[in-house]
Formats: structure tokens, sequence, C-alpha cells
């Protein structure tokens, strides 16, 4: 396995609050209370939020039946090489978006083409302007939720 040099690290993960935007339909991010530190000398919250919210990565059962879940992931397909393209002299596009689909396209071609194969989608980052075109590996944090059909991620680049 290839050593990561790197000099510096970002996330591309979007901060999880209630004020996220949400796919119609989604469950909504929702935060309570478990534990106060004057009550009960220290702080806990429960959360709850759809796999698909926030930043996330798609697994291949959220369009085929008998495609794994996140929870089969290996861990090795987590740590990946990135490449920009920057194409914005050309077009008008960003897929710093809730998704790679556009947002008309109810057939999710491209999150079917890929997640056949199965490779990565990831979805919803930030900070992809601060990337350099090569030369940056991805790690990838997700909860690895049974037959889960994705998960929010926690995104790390290091270039």
């Amino acid at each position: 396995m290839p050593t990561i040099y790197y000099s510096r690290v970002i996330h591309l993960s979007h901060i999880i609050d209630t004020g996220i935007p949400q796919w119609p339909g989604d469950s909504p991010v929702e935060f309570s209370s478990v534990a106060e530190i004057p009550k009960d000398g220290y702080y806990l919250r429960r959360f709850s939020l759809g796999e698909h919210s926030a930043t996330h990565i798609n697994a291949p059962n959220s369009f085929d039946n008998s495609g794994i879940g996140i929870d089969q992931y290996p861990a090795q397909s987590l740590v990946v090489p990135a490449v920009v393209i920057d194409i914005r002299p050309a077009a008008a596009v960003n897929f710093d978006t809730h998704g790679v689909d556009s947002g008309q396209d109810s057939t999710f071609a491209t999150n079917h083409l890929v997640l056949a194969q199965p490779r990565i989608v990831l979805e919803n980052l930030t900070n992809l302007d601060q990337l350099p075109p090569q030369g940056t590996t991805l790690v990838i944090g997700v909860l690895r939720l049974r037959d889960g059909s994705g998960s929010p991620a926690a995104v790390m680049a290091f270039f």
C-alpha cells in the first residue's frame, strides 16, 4: 500500500447542523440533549439524520437490491487518489451539490453507472476550490451502518 505524503490536510465535509440543505422527503437533522454538564457532569447529545444527508457516500444497494451496503466497503477502498478537473473557463458546472445526477434526473443514471463497478460516489462536498490539480489522497470516514444505503461521511484531503 502506498504511503501518503502530505504537507496540508483539509476537510471536504460540511458541518452537520439542522440548517443543512435537504432533499425533499429526507429525514430532517435533529439534535436532542441527553446529558448536560451542570446536571449530569458531562455533555451528550443524540442526533438523527438520513443516510444521504450532508456530505455523504452512496452504496450500491441505494439503487440495486443485490448491491452491497455501506458496511461491506473494504477499508482500503476508502483511501483513494483524487484528481481535480477544472473546467471553469469552459462551462458553469459544479459538483459541490447534493448529488452527481441532475436534480431533474429521476433515473439516477450517473449513480447507477458508477455504483455498478462498485466505485465511490461522494456527494455534497465543500472546499473543492482548495485542492491542487493532482497529488491529493482522499480518506473517507463512514459510519458502518448494517445494510446502509449510504452514510454521512467525513472526507479529508491530504496533499
